[in-house]
């Protein structure tokens, strides 16, 4: 999932701060069941985006698109 998220354009990459948490530990497996998150997960400012399932480049894209878009409004 990391290799998705690090394959985004650099101009979408500069607004992310990527924390990947490795079930294999037991912080990680913790945080797992805290967000009562399958795994792979990917969440968006605490947000789950996708649970149990890897995305395509694109589509994560345009999420991360459209939400950096609804943020701007808020500010």
């Amino acid at each position: 999932m990391p290799e998705v998220v690090k394959a985004l354009p650099p101009e979408v990459l500069q607004y992310i701060d990527l924390i990947v948490w490795n079930i294999t530990h037991p912080e990680g497996f913790e945080r797992k069941n805290e967000l009562k998150a399958g795994c792979p997960s990917l969440f968006i400012d605490g947000q789950v985006v996708y649970n149990n399932t890897i995305p395509l480049g694109e589509d994560l894209l345009n999420r991360v698109n459209e939400f950096l878009k609804n943020s701007s409004k808020k500010s």
